[in-house]
């Protein structure tokens, strides 16, 4: 990390060390609303508000459920919150940081 030229990551600890070695981070989530995460960082958020997101602030977590989707486990909708960010959006987010 120390040496990477940038971070992709989820909302994990490893995203949190990246930006507290002062590193640049793209942080993927959908599962949690923009508030929770530090904000000097390219967040990549779900783009379609309409889908279900930030569960993580608003439902109690399983941590033993690894399919934890508390709206929508076990229908075609489920994670669409992280499903929804399409590569393009990651591809962008690393060009802005290549050009800053």
């Amino acid at each position: 990390m120390m040496n990477a030229e940038f971070f992709i990551g989820i909302g994990s600890g490893l995203s949190w060390l990246n930006w507290a070695l002062d590193k640049k981070t793209i942080l993927i989530s959908g599962f949690s609303a923009p508030f929770s995460e530090f904000k000097d960082c390219e967040r990549i958020f779900t783009p379609d508000l309409n889908t279900c997101n930030s569960c993580y602030n608003k439902e109690k977590l399983d941590p033993g459920d690894w399919e934890w989707c508390p709206k929508n486990k076990n229908t075609e909708k489920q994670f669409e919150c992280t499903k929804s960010i399409h590569p393009e959006l990651i591809i962008k987010a690393i060009e802005r940081i290549k050009n800053s």
